[in-house]
């Protein structure tokens, strides 16, 4: 296709004519409207009649989107959050390389912002600040979770099916690093007080040295820290007949859950928490190959910011368009009451006639980048 010789704001009187001056085959049917497809990822046009008018043309194609292989539920997103994942591993240090928790991902790559993450253990300091009950706070945390980790590992795979990197989950643990003084034989170090007692006469006091904390240490989890862990975890779920966490948070206790886990992990060990995270390792020639044929091997500022304002924009829009649709099919549910012990308790909070309201409140809050 050959861009060169069209202008925005030309003229042009009909489709003939126009693949003349683009170089494209004349086409008919199904493939003529493919192709009127595919012009959409070069320029935009509007018609009038058989006239076309060029109205914007792209700097960087947009990329093509093969629904045979990426399914008719592919979010329309994924690509860019793939650029931008691509992005960060070429500008990483370490050749990159990268640990991060889910977090920290996804805020880098700008689907969440700084309040995403200070807020989700506040979450009543969240209510008290938004008006927003704090039950529908957990249940927006929950969905919009679920959302993001399935949009973030959906484009990690489709890197991984291409051979550019590999990628893992890990759990990292907050570890507090203790220590103790010891003397030149590998024994606790102990310290003399001499003291007078009432009888005027000396008596010698001995103490061992006191434990001090080194520092807190955030690293990835050992096998045995990760068992210990599976172990905890699977014990509370069968003390709350739950047989998946998926459970836990149709009851609305998951937060009741974690801490308890936490708890007993911190008796039993020196984690104070825990949380998730991704190990991404890439092929870095593969990745520099792969952008020189698409003449853009590490993305500019302002273009970084571009992809990124526009995944924040999806983003956004995909959460409360979900919420729409959830509002919808509650209230076309048959529940009237909210009930503690009743799996469907999510129906009742989303047929609320402020839901919709509320999730674009915390969409705003939590999600916009210009917050």
């Amino acid at each position: 296709m050959n861009l060169s010789k069209i202008r925005v704001g030309e003229t042009y009187k009909n489709y003939k004519e126009l693949c003349s001056i683009l170089d494209e085959p004349i086409k008919t049917g199904k493939s003529k409207q493919l192709q009127l497809k595919d012009w959409e990822r070069y320029f935009t046009y509007k018609k009038e009649g058989n006239k076309f008018i060029i109205t914007e043309i792209f700097k960087t194609p947009k990329p093509k989107q093969d629904k045979r292989k990426e399914g008719h539920n592919e979010t329309p997103y994924i690509n860019l959050i793939e650029k931008l994942i691509l992005d960060l591993l070429v500008q990483h240090n370490g050749k990159g390389n990268v640990f991060l928790s889910k977090n920290m991902l996804l805020k880098e790559l700008k689907m969440i912002n700084e309040d995403y993450i200070y807020y989700r253990n506040k979450r009543f300091k969240l209510s008290d600040f938004t008006g927003i009950p704090k039950i529908h706070i957990d249940e927006f945390y929950d969905t919009t979770d679920d959302t993001l980790t399935r949009n973030l590992e959906r484009a990690l795979n489709k890197l991984e099916n291409q051979s550019l990197i590999f990628w893992s989950r890990a759990i990292t643990v907050c570890f507090i690093d203790t220590d103790i003084n010891y003397n030149e034989y590998g024994e606790i170090q102990m310290y003399k007080e001499i003291k007078m007692n009432d009888y005027g006469e000396k008596e010698e006091i001995y103490t061992p040295t006191s434990p001090y904390i080194k520092g807190i240490i955030h690293r990835k989890a050992t096998d045995q820290e990760i068992k210990l862990i599976l172990q905890i975890e699977e014990w509370i779920l069968n003390k709350y007949q739950c047989d998946s966490k998926a459970d836990l948070y149709r009851k609305g206790i998951a937060e009741q859950f974690f801490d308890e886990v936490k708890e007993i992990l911190f008796h039993k060990t020196n984690i104070a928490y825990y949380y998730k995270s991704y190990e991404i390792i890439c092929n870095h020639d593969g990745i520099l190959r792969k952008w020189k044929s698409l003449n853009d091997l590490l993305l500019k500022i302002d273009e970084r910011k571009q992809y990124q304002n526009e995944l924040n924009r999806n983003v956004v829009t995909r959460l409360n368009n979900n919420a729409r649709k959830r509002h919808k099919k509650a209230k076309e549910a048959n529940i009237t009451q909210y009930n503690d012990n009743n799996k469907q308790w999510l129906i009742y909070i989303r047929k609320d006639e402020d839901y919709i309201h509320n999730t674009k409140k915390l969409t705003d809050t939590l999600i916009k980048n210009d917050n």
